[in-house]
């Protein structure tokens, strides 16, 4: 692969990461949208600030990606269609896009305006690609759970370009199916409000009793992600967008990331100490992810859930005031040092004062005169977590003006007696500008204008983001021309060179009354859709034995949802004859080799099935049964719901991420009737690729190794309050957990029913079908029997065990961000 097609993605939050990432190797930079963006605590740069950030980038051949990876709620759009025509008009490089709805809309706006689809979008296969054709993405940011072997099929099988994290923090769940934030507080990952639920510490409940874990508290905490090892696979594979995971982090580690990332892109080999250094400036540990296949063993250390950097060595010898450590790593007046008794949960750290070797991997410390010398006793760990001395140097070398990065230049200069001075000034981008003397060339009668002095005054360039790499003269011999006038020709044509360098291709922008035109007329379209038959209500089983709560019910839909069990066609016979109709659901994620639950769907023949991934919206697109859309396709505005509705879907089931009032915009904008409400459940949180059971009751690394502990145990994790949120392997061995606390939207049914919703689920989860049987009973009194709101939340209050409640559905309250602006961040 061509060196100079690789591109560096660096994260930028502030003018300083955008320095230094410009000036250290990066290809592009991206940065968060203001006010719409998935990194809630950095602060949002003003429309001005942004446009400034894309010149920049433009003006040294960076280019530059504004992140709006977010979902955008119903009364959001027209907010953020001012906030797009204030951007667009700066021709960023691409939007980064989570919301379906979000990339029809910037399409409507500016159509040749490129797209970036976020890993938000949960892209892990090629078909997921072929789903979204319509919507003109150019490039797809991968999950990052899928392998090296998996992302070479996928890059077989597109021509579109593939992005790939290749460093920094990973999150356990897959990017934009996480609910947990959500779940438990109300703030929303798929909103930028992510709260690291994944950071916290957990007990471990395996069939109803805590399993005793040592030092490991922090369950489904991911060591971070570095790619070193497999970034050559990942070239030779056809990749060549490698993204760096930090916008909350320092200039001095988007130096260092881009730089090392780069240089190993490139083919040149790293230094011995390379990964050394990355951790000690910010790490909790390193993993390849899932890159080199999945192995549970590895992806959580569980120790700890922070930045610990470097684990170097230990504590040898505690004396009067200082301290000897056995070290990996060369110790530094200044460097910061992390002691900690993982079996006590003692953690102290300081600064180093002093450092004396004492022979090799042996160094005796003084440290900073605070420090709490009774808390460090020998045979704690060292963790080195900073180091003033790679940081300094760091700074120093993307300060330096020398160093910065240089555009190169040719000037081709000619001219003849009697005619003016010509200089053609061309960069290695093919930009070009021709300048032409004010002033007439002469005969000289006495000192002549040298071609050197020539050459020195056009390249006199230090202050600009150029050097003159070649010149050509085509000039008489000797001739006389001011001085003056090369000076004001260079002056003039850098100005213009840079001026075309920041704004290569002004936006088209279509004007906004068309555009809400032609989104008016669509929602028209589908608001008038009838949907024949009164109220619906339909139930997911999990398993088997529920299928025994069914008799006699007033139910539509039945749909399975089972783990690894084998009875479906025995499920499907039992339903059809209750008189009901057969529903399946996909699994959340489809990934390359997963083919044969789609084939299991098909052989099956459903009545229904509930598609809940791009991959299977694509395969399952031709097949004779109804499809409706589930929650993962986080639906949010009625841009996306038309959208959807254009794919062949015959019903939609919203994001579990709005709110009641949210919801009943929705349905007002584009009719109640397209969708199906969950109207109970436990609220999925956790989706991932990380099996807790294969890590923790077994000593496999895949599913082919791990003896399927899940078809014998019951696991669930308890939180810092006590909830107890039961873990579930679906049929592709991904582990979820659910919200312990049951979720109702009853009180919002007699809402719906007047917006045009028909469709109504009960989702179980492993109660007993005499449960279950009284749960349905509940709403169906609610739906079909006039019973009230009260009386139903009475009897489901003394069905959960563990409590009931409206959750995220009723939180009304805005999230009260950290976000500031950049001035208020400024100001303190």
């Amino acid at each position: 692969m061509n060196s100079k097609s690789i591109e560096i993605l660096a994260p930028v939050a502030s003018w300083e990461m955008l320095r230094a990432a410009v000036h250290s190797g990066a290809g592009a930079v991206y940065f968060g949208m203001p006010q719409f963006n998935a990194r809630g605590r950095t602060p949002d740069e003003s429309y001005d600030v942004i446009k400034e950030y894309i010149e920049y980038a433009h003006l040294y051949g960076v280019r530059a990606y504004v992140a709006f990876n977010i979902l955008i709620f119903e009364t959001e759009l027209s907010a953020v269609k001012d906030a797009l025509y204030r951007l667009l008009q700066h021709s960023p490089d691409a939007v980064i896009v989570q919301d379906i709805g979000l990339a029809y809309l910037i399409k409507q706006i500016a159509p040749q305006q490129v797209l970036h689809a976020s890993t938000q979008m949960t892209i892990s296969s090629a078909e997921a690609i072929k789903a979204t054709e319509s919507l003109n993405i150019s490039r797809y940011i991968l999950a990052r759970e899928l392998s090296v072997e998996q992302i070479k099929q996928i890059r077989h099988a597109t021509t579109k370009e593939l992005e790939v994290f290749v460093h920094g923090a990973l999150c356990i769940a897959y990017s934009g199916q996480c609910l947990t934030s959500e779940s438990f507080g109300g703030r929303s990952g798929n909103r930028g409000q992510c709260a690291q639920s994944c950071r916290f510490d957990y007990d471990l409940i395996v069939d109803d009793q805590q399993m005793k874990l040592g030092t490991k508290r922090y369950l489904v905490s991911p060591k971070d992600l570095s790619a070193l090892n497999v970034l050559p696979q990942l070239v030779a594979a056809g990749i060549n967008n490698f993204k760096i995971e930090g916008r909350y982090k320092s200039a001095e580690y988007v130096v260092l990331t881009c730089q090392t990332y780069a240089q190993l892109a490139n083919g040149r080999k790293l230094a011995d100490n390379a990964v050394e250094e990355l951790s000690v400036l910010y790490s909790r540990g390193f993993s390849s992810g899932w890159l080199e296949g999945i192995n549970h063993q590895q992806m959580v250390d569980g120790r700890y859930d922070n930045h610990h950097g470097l684990e170097a060595g230990k504590v040898l010898k505690v004396n009067e005031r200082s301290v000897t450590v056995s070290s990996c790593r060369s110790l530094e007046r200044g460097d910061g040092v992390l002691f900690v008794d993982f079996e006590k949960q003692i953690e102290i750290g300081s600064f180093v004062y002093k450092s004396i070797k004492i022979k090799s991997g042996i160094w005796k410390l003084e440290l900073a005169n605070d420090f709490k010398w009774g808390k460090v006793k020998p045979g704690q760990s060292l963790f080195i977590n900073s180091s003033s001395v790679l940081e300094q140097g760091i700074k120093a070398a993307y300060r330096d003006k020398h160093g910065q990065k240089k555009i190169a230049l040719t000037a081709d200069v000619s001219g003849a007696i009697a005619g003016p001075l010509r200089v053609i000034y061309t960069d290695a981008d093919g930009f070009a500008v021709s300048k032409e003397s004010t002033d007439l060339l002469e005969e000289a009668r006495t000192a002549p204008l040298s071609r050197s002095y020539l050459e020195e005054e056009l390249g006199a360039l230090r202050a600009s983001a150029f050097e003159l790499t070649d010149i050509s003269f085509d000039l008489p011999e000797n001739f006389y021309l001011h001085r003056r006038s090369v000076k004001v020709i260079r002056q003039e044509a850098i100005k213009e060179l840079e001026e075309k360098r920041k704004k290569p291709s002004p936006s088209v922008l279509t004007a906004l009354d068309e555009v809400n035109g032609i989104i008016y007329r669509e929602m028209a379209a589908f608001k008038i859709l009838t949907v024949d038959g009164e109220a619906q209500l339909n139930v997911l089983v999990r398993n088997s034995s529920q299928l025994q709560a069914l008799a006699g019910l007033k139910l539509n839909t039945v749909f399975l949802d089972y783990e690894y069990e084998t009875k479906y066609s025995e499920s499907i016979a039992t339903i059809r004859a209750l008189g009901y109709k057969v529903g399946l659901a996909t699994a959340r994620i489809y990934k390359p080799g997963e083919e044969s639950y789609i084939k299991q769907i098909k052989r099956l023949d459903p009545d229904v099935v509930l598609v809940r991934n791009l991959g299977a919206l694509h395969l399952l697109s031709d097949s004779e049964f109804s499809l409706s859309g589930d929650f993962s396709l986080n639906i949010a505005n009625s841009i996306s719901a038309a959208w959807f509705l254009r794919q062949g879907l015959k019903s939609l089931c919203p994001s579990y991420d709005l709110n009641y009032q949210q919801l009943f915009d929705l349905f007002a904008a584009i009719g109640g009737q397209h969708f199906e409400v969950t109207v109970h459940q436990y609220m999925p949180a956790f989706h991932m690729d990380y099996c807790l059971f294969a890590n923790y009751l077994s000593k496999g690394t895949t599913f082919l190794d791990c003896g399927k502990p899940c078809a014998r145990h019951r696991l669930a994790l308890r939180d810092r309050t006590g909830a107890i949120h039961l873990l579930k392997a679906d049929s592709e061995c991904r582990n979820t957990m659910f919200n312990g606390v049951a979720q109702s939207a009853a009180q919002a049914i007699p809402q719906m029913l007047k917006l045009g919703v028909k469709k109504f689920r009960v989702e179980a989860l492993d109660e007993k079908a005499n449960i279950l049987r009284d749960k349905i009973i509940a709403y169906q009194g609610m739906l079909f029997d006039n019973q009230s709101y009260e009386q139903a939340f009475f009897q489901l209050k003394i069905l959960e065990c563990y409590g009931i409640s409206a959750g995220q559905l009723a939180n009304d309250k805005v999230y009260k961000s950290r976000k500031k602006s950049r001035k208020e961040a400024n100001n303190g």
